[in-house]
């Protein structure tokens, strides 16, 4: 085999005379041309007195995990991509912490914060107004679907959302998904509708409505 890295010969063994013998990850091209990704250990190889007299190298091929890592990559790019083109919010709770872990583009856009600024926050302290340790799903056990909830922007301004939450375990991790629209501009312009009149009331001064007695 020789390697793709030009100077590999030259750079490589360097850290081994210092005793650094970290892996890694190089691409070797085989005798007929097909190259393949290997993790390399490079170790130097002392006499009895203590000098360097040569180098052992050890390479472990590792296409398969690098084509799933890959696989893997793309996988979660796709998902990213599908649920930023959701018109609808998604936010994932960590359930033991209340952390948030991740928002979508229309969640951010609601919420009126910077991905960077959202993520890692206390959920209680940016998009619920419910107070830490009062929480209707960890807390309290209930279920969220499509109930209305208040949700508290970054500048403070609180908006009408219709939300669903599922609880789920990943990973061996317990997270809440939160999904929910904005609802405010379909209750601002939802005409109000008249009080019901009291009973005993009656407009009709011939008494000849179904209510009067």
């Amino acid at each position: 085999m020789e390697f793709q890295r030009h100077g590999l010969r030259d750079t490589c063994p360097h850290p081994a005379l210092n005793g650094h013998n970290e892996p890694q990850e190089w691409t070797y091209i085989r005798k007929d041309g097909k190259k393949i990704k290997v993790e390399l250990n490079i170790n130097a190889v002392k006499d009895k007195d203590g000098n360097t007299i040569g180098f052992l190298g050890i390479a472990q091929d590792i296409t398969d995990r690098t084509v799933s890592q890959e696989k893997l990559h793309r996988n979660e790019k796709q998902t990213s991509e599908i649920l930023n083109a959701l018109p609808a919010g998604v936010i994932i709770i960590n359930a033991r912490n209340h952390q948030i872990e991740y928002a979508n583009s229309a969640a951010l856009n609601m919420t009126g914060y910077e991905n960077e600024k959202l993520i890692g926050k206390i959920c209680h302290k940016v998009v619920c107004p419910n107070a830490l340790g009062n929480c209707p799903i960890t807390d309290h056990g209930k279920t969220v679907d499509n109930a209305r909830r208040t949700m508290v922007r970054q500048d403070g301004t609180e908006i009408p959302i219709l939300k669903t939450v599922n609880r789920i375990k990943f990973e061996d991790k317990d997270l809440l998904i939160e999904t929910f629209v904005d609802i405010s501009k379909i209750e601002n312009t939802q005409p109000q509708l008249p009080e019901p009149e009291l009973a005993g009331s009656c407009s009709n001064p011939s008494g000849g409505c179904g209510n009067c007695r």
